[in-house]
């Protein structure tokens, strides 16, 4: 496995001891090591490739270097402890599905370690490896819940991968792998993204979708979570957050990019709710594009996604 260290000029750090900033609590650490720490641990994927091979456009690539700029330089969430962040860096392959398989041993470990993690995309190919690697751990806990996977996504992603591993295969895979062993919901769908037969597929074996209509009927992210979702502290839960679900308004950064699509606030609402309501191991981001992005709304938006999962967790502990 190939992990290659973020420059320390991303770390932003400030000496001023009353405005310090996330980066003054970061440490750049190996992977697999007995002291990582378990507020977060993160590390990058920066390819596109999946994109490519989907047709999309490039640039993912870039994200998790851009959105690191943003994030180390945020503040500490007030009233709470000194955070301890651990970056692992950015993952580096000769081939994509070595990449995959790297990634999911990343995900794998540091979810049997019960650290909190969030990986940073890079395409959503990506959904598999860290899906993948979040669901041999749990499985093998032997719990008596299934684990919960939630994809807050435009598109279904569940299109063969007789063509490679592409960004738009991610849960056709996952779901052939672990079949029944795990509980899949999609977020946010969008009529105009997805076929018929993608539909019929997800929910022939047995997935939940919510559109994006329906869960703005029902109030939002949180109205429909308490509707549909019983808490369950106990319960293992990895959520794929694919930017393009958030309106073009701002996330007009990704492969592909809506003028419908969620709202960072009432997101992050249904966000509170999951980390208040069972045992969140990961966040995954994917599919932030800088070359696309507009004053870096995209990269400060995913930043912010993973200030307030840190803030969550660490209010958990």
């Amino acid at each position: 496995m190939k992990l290659f260290a973020p420059s320390p000029s991303l770390i932003f750090k400030k000496a001023d001891p009353l405005d310090p900033r996330l980066g003054n609590f970061t440490e750049v650490i190996p992977p697999f090591q007995k002291t990582l720490p378990k507020d977060l641990v993160l590390w990058g994927y920066p390819d596109d490739e999946g994109i490519s091979l989907s047709g999309g456009r490039p640039g993912a690539s870039q994200a998790p270097d851009r959105i690191r700029e943003f994030f180390y330089k945020m503040t500490p969430t007030a009233h709470l402890r000194a955070p301890h962040i651990g970056d692992l860096g950015n993952l580096s392959e000769d081939r994509l599905r070595e990449r995959h398989q790297s990634g999911s041993q990343l995900a794998e470990y540091a979810t049997k370690e019960h650290l909190f993690w969030t990986s940073l995309g890079g395409g959503h190919d990506y959904g598999y490896a860290d899906g993948a690697g979040f669901l041999r751990a749990t499985l093998a806990e032997n719990l008596n819940e299934k684990p919960l996977v939630l994809n807050f996504d435009a598109h279904l992603d569940v299109r063969p991968d007789i063509q490679g591993a592409s960004s738009g295969t991610p849960f056709f895979r996952l779901i052939n792998e672990f079949n029944s062993d795990f509980e899949f919901w999609e977020l946010g769908i969008q009529p105009q993204c997805n076929a018929a037969a993608h539909f019929d597929w997800v929910t022939t074996r047995g997935g939940t979708i919510l559109s994006l209509e329906a869960i703005e009927n029902a109030g939002g992210l949180r109205e429909t979570f308490q509707k549909h979702l019983m808490p369950n502290l106990k319960r293992p839960l990895w959520i794929s957050l694919d930017i393009d679900s958030f309106s073009r308004a701002y996330a007009p950064g990704c492969s592909q990019s809506f003028a419908t699509g969620f709202e960072p606030p009432k997101f992050l609402q249904g966000l509170d709710y999951l980390f208040s309501n069972f045992d969140v191991r990961g966040l995954s981001i994917y599919e932030v594009s800088p070359p696309l992005d507009l004053d870096n709304a995209t990269s400060k938006l995913a930043a912010l996604v993973i200030h307030r999962s840190l803030s969550l967790n660490m209010r958990k502990a």
